[in-house]
């Protein structure tokens, strides 16, 4: 949207919006000072939030503080501005207007004669003794009977000391960024402002006093509770913690897996020493078996001293393993067995070679009874050292067992105390926290116990307070003008006419030739339009057309179509005035009225209404032609008119030879300008098109784009270089200057 345009568009309206911006300051001074006067009265309170110790105990960030104290005073004044609040003052309020109508004093309000009370005086007298039981008990949240309820609010409705209205005219706010509260009331009797305020001020701190110590005791013995129950789970997981290290012989976890892990490891060794020696011990016994066998030939001998081996060495056998008995639980390696080795040699080992020597030694040579008792000595001892080793291992190996489980059994003893331990960290976190609360809740409870002060009690109004009648006046009178340029802005943001050049061509996008101003007062004839006169909306008008004479020149075209895509635009006006432009510069101008439908340009000529057709049968224009004589010119403007009818230019024209009859015109004149009716409503231009060069269309300033309009625009934009543009006509000079 043109600011400009819309400039303009506030401008012509500018009496309109400054009467009525009069007439709303007139009538709002009028209304404000029937208004009754309105008195005000004040009170201050100390709240203690600022300087209290609830706020100092926190200890924390100053923007955090600030927020407390914030909250801590939204809170505040929430509360006093609650229904429970102002139903304490209008108890206040019912009790002094009922007792002083009762004794013949002067109650701050009468009710008025067109209230509705259905209560009597009996129900009236049952509610002031129920409001008396409240206000001395301060218990205002009991609720009254339904029947005493419904007496209470025909009776606050009927004073205007209904929740509405007392919230209404009832302000309290903090005074700046002090720790002050004020508490202002504001009504058309000043000794009610001083009774309400300072009447709310008394009702309040009582009920705040009350209702705050209770919830802070509340708070105290909440946080008792809880933190008795939190010392409890404290006790319960230790003693957990210290039963499982009990039972599980757990002292030190982390010496007692080191230990573990020590002895595995010796054990280990151990194993892989005896291990190693059993492979040689065994090659040892095959090969003086062996030998032993060589020597001795005798079948059954072999076979007694094989038997006396196997008894002799079951019987070592039982001897380790009743010193594997005999060794103490839970130690570790084997010093025992090894000990007495020796003694099973001396034990056995000469016993055993003698058994085997009696045997087997029965005929040998002396020399052979002496290598038969070698093998056996050696046989016999590395039989012993192997079946030594063999069990070393398997006491080894039961030893390695035991202390993977006893490793295994750390593992999980290690995480069950690892989980008890986290328990207990968690409890007595939780118990330090809720302790701390506990103290805190202490703290407050004792600093509630005087919360709020009356710093200044409310006092008698003087005077009634400012009407403001010229501020107020003067605001309604800005407002109003406001909004009627609001009005005015929002409708030419909604109208989609062009009533300026911009306007045409961003609404459109066709190209503009040029924009012809209105001009105003009675119809002109051309003559008069192009006098001397220096008019300025003739001046305009003139160069205007000039503008779009010089377009029409530079085009090269001689043959010109002017339509427009709705009736009485202007377009003969037009027409006529572009011919007598170009007159204007010598120039012969025929003008041929092939508006068949509106032969507004006939008329104009003073044409014959019976005068046949357009186009004589011998193709002589001579008797046809109405000459305009341009002063001051060479030029002339000649116009063959026609008749009216209801064929389309393609049927009139048919088999005439008109194409040639032009022509044979243009050997006459320069320029041929020919009329077309509406595009919207005739397809005469659409047949008209085959016989001219540029086709113009014009358009109506203050028009709206329709759909029509919008159809003929796309034809007349598919005839691409035949199209020249658009003319503008009877715009506003002032919008045609900006």
């Amino acid at each position: 949207m043109d600011i400009l345009y819309f400039w303009d568009i506030i401008w012509r309206r500018k009496w309109l919006l400054i009467g009525t911006a009069a007439i709303a300051v007139v009538l709002t001074f009028f209304l404000i000072g029937l208004q009754p006067p309105v008195f005000k009265s004040n009170a201050v309170l100390s709240t203690g939030i600022t300087g209290g110790k609830r706020i100092e105990l926190s200890k924390q960030d100053v923007f955090v503080q600030k927020y407390e104290i914030e909250s801590a005073f939204s809170n505040l004044i929430a509360n006093m501005k609650s229904r429970t609040s102002l139903r304490l003052l209008a108890y206040r309020l019912l009790q002094h207007d009922l007792y002083e109508s009762k004794i013949g004093g002067t109650p701050f309000r009468e009710i008025p004669s067109d209230a509705e009370i259905t209560s009597d005086n009996a129900g009236i007298l049952r509610l002031m003794q129920q409001i008396q039981l409240r206000t001395d008990t301060l218990i205002v949240d009991m609720p009254l009977d339904p029947e005493d309820e419904a007496t209470f609010k025909e009776l606050t409705k009927a004073y205007e000391y209904d929740f509405e209205s007392l919230d209404e005219h009832l302000h309290i706010n903090r005074l700046g960024e002090t720790d002050y509260v004020t508490i202002e009331f504001e009504s058309e009797n000043p000794e009610l402002c001083v009774f309400a305020v300072n009447s709310f001020t008394e009702e309040f701190m009582d009920y705040h006093l009350q209702s705050v110590s209770r919830d802070e005791y509340e708070a105290v013995r909440f946080y008792e509770n809880l933190a008795l129950e939190k010392e409890n789970r404290v006790k319960l997981v230790s003693s957990d913690l210290s039963n499982f290290r009990r039972d599980n012989n757990i002292v030190n976890m982390d010496e007692q897996s080191r230990s573990v892990v020590a002895l595995l490891k010796d054990l280990e060794y151990e194993r892989g020493l005896a291990k190693q020696g059993i492979p040689a011990h065994q090659k040892n016994i095959a090969r003086l078996s062996g030998d032993l066998d060589q020597l001795i030939e005798n079948e059954s001998q072999r076979e007694r001293a094989s038997s006396i081996v196997k008894n002799r060495f079951s019987e070592i056998q039982g001897q380790i393993k009743d010193l594997r008995s005999e060794q103490p639980a839970g130690s570790a390696g084997l010093a025992p067995i090894y000990v007495n080795q020796l003694e099973f040699k001396r034990s056995y080992r000469d016993t055993l070679i003698d058994e085997l020597a009696n045997v087997l030694i029965t005929s040998p040579s002396e020399e052979d009874a002496a290598t038969i008792q070698n093998l056996l000595e050696k046989r016999v001892d590395e039989q012993i050292l192997l079946t030594i080793k063999e069990e070393s291992i398997e006491v080894i190996d039961e030893k390695i067992k035991e202390l993977r489980a006893q490793t295994d059994s750390l593992v999980s003893a290690e995480e069950r105390i690892d989980f008890l331990e986290s328990q207990k960290e968690i409890a007595v976190e939780e118990y330090l926290y809720v302790l701390g609360k506990l103290n805190e809740a202490k703290v407050v409870a004792q600093s509630a116990l005087n919360p709020l002060a009356i710093f200044e009690h409310a006092q008698i109004p003087e005077e009634p307070e400012p009407s403001k009648r010229l501020v107020y006046s003067a605001f309604s009178g800005v407002a109003t003008a406001g909004f009627g340029v609001f009005i005015l802005f929002f409708l030419t943001l909604l109208d989609k006419s062009f009533h300026s050049p911009a306007q045409f061509e961003r609404l459109t996008g066709t190209p503009l030739l040029g924009a012809l101003n209105l001009l105003p007062g009675k119809k002109r004839d051309l003559n008069t339009i192009f006098s001397e006169s220096e008019e300025p909306d003739l001046l305009i008008f003139r160069e205007s057309l000039r503008k779009i004479r010089h377009e029409i020149e530079v085009s090269g075209a001689r043959r010109f179509l002017v339509t427009s895509t709705r009736p009485n635009v202007g377009k003969t006006s037009v027409l006529l005035s572009l011919a007598y432009t170009l007159a204007k510069k010598d120039k012969n101008v025929l003008l041929l009225d092939t508006n068949f439908k509106d032969n507004d340009l006939s008329d104009y000529a003073n044409m014959d209404p019976e005068f046949n057709p357009l186009l004589p049968a011998n193709n002589d224009a001579g008797d046809l032609i109405t000459s305009q004589e341009i002063p001051s010119s060479k030029g002339r403007v000649d116009i063959i008119g026609n008749r009216p009818s209801l064929d389309s230019p393609s049927e009139i024209l048919a088999g005439k030879g008109f194409t040639n009859w032009l022509e044979d015109l243009e050997q006459q004149y320069h320029y041929v300008l020919m009329e077309g009716p509406a595009l919207n409503n005739y397809s005469d231009t659409r047949e008209l098109v085959d016989y001219v060069d540029r086709v113009i269309v014009v358009f109506e300033a203050s028009a709206d784009m329709n759909r029509p309009d919008e159809e003929s625009l796309r034809y007349l934009e598919s005839l691409d270089q035949q199209y020249m543009g658009a003319i503008l006509n009877k715009v506003n000079s002032r919008h045609l200057e900006n």
